[in-house]
């Protein structure tokens, strides 16, 4: 299975191995050399690539993962949690993306049962000066994991905030658990759309991503 914009890919070895590769290692170790696998066997890094070795049951898309699932509360917060993480490494490292598409998460299933998520798609790494990123590059207008800036986009190039991404990940979590269901969700909706989840965690920190205002949101690590 290769990832999306060949930023790598997975090989099953045998039963409960295998070898997941990144491209790039050279311009990207900041972010291939922070992933948290739970089982690994080896890592290796040559020719640009590093390769983990790990034991889980299953690895696949996000995409794929979803056309027969819904995520559990565990899964919701796990996928909140550890695609944040990623985020706050990106912005570390003085880089960041401006939207989630659902190709762009890999999904691993460990040894443990967990599904552990992993955000793949180097080619929407943009660089960041003043906390802006500048589109430089046409998207689809019709994904429903855009922020509302993102959405007013009429023009390339334009600068939007790091915030963008914040939006975005609460959106696609919430997709996680909705699925077909799915419906417009932003400040004014979002209490009574997401008040499934019960007052909780979860609930807070996606209410926190999702302002209408960029200078609103906050991506809080639960």
């Amino acid at each position: 299975m290769k990832f999306i914009s060949n930023s790598g890919e997975v090989n099953k070895k045998k039963d409960n191995t295998f070898n997941i590769t990144f491209n790039k290692y050279d311009q990207y170790s900041y972010l291939w050399d922070n992933l948290y696998f739970t089982d690994i066997v080896e890592k290796k890094a040559i020719n640009k690539k590093i390769t983990y070795t790990i034991k889980a049951h299953e690895v696949m898309t996000l995409k794929v993962y979803l056309q027969n699932n819904y995520f559990s509360y565990s899964d919701g917060l796990l996928f909140f949690n550890m695609i944040s993480q990623q985020l706050f490494t990106l912005d570390k490292n003085n880089v960041g993306i401006s939207h989630f598409d659902i190709e762009d998460i890999v999904v691993v299933k460990d040894v443990n049962e967990n599904n552990l998520f992993y955000f793949v798609n180097i080619s929407k790494i943009i660089p960041k000066k003043n906390n802006l990123l500048e589109i430089l590059s046409p998207f689809d207008k019709k994904t429903p994991f855009l922020s509302p800036e993102m959405k007013n986009i009429n023009t390339i190039p334009s600068k939007i905030t790091k915030y963008s991404s914040c939006y975005s990940l609460g959106i696609l979590t919430i997709y996680g658990f909705l699925k077909d269901k799915h419906i417009t969700i932003n400040e004014n909706t979002f209490d009574d759309a997401v008040g499934f989840l019960g007052l909780n965690k979860l609930f807070y920190s996606l209410k926190r991503s999702i302002k209408n205002l960029p200078k609103d949101r906050k991506l809080l690590y639960i």
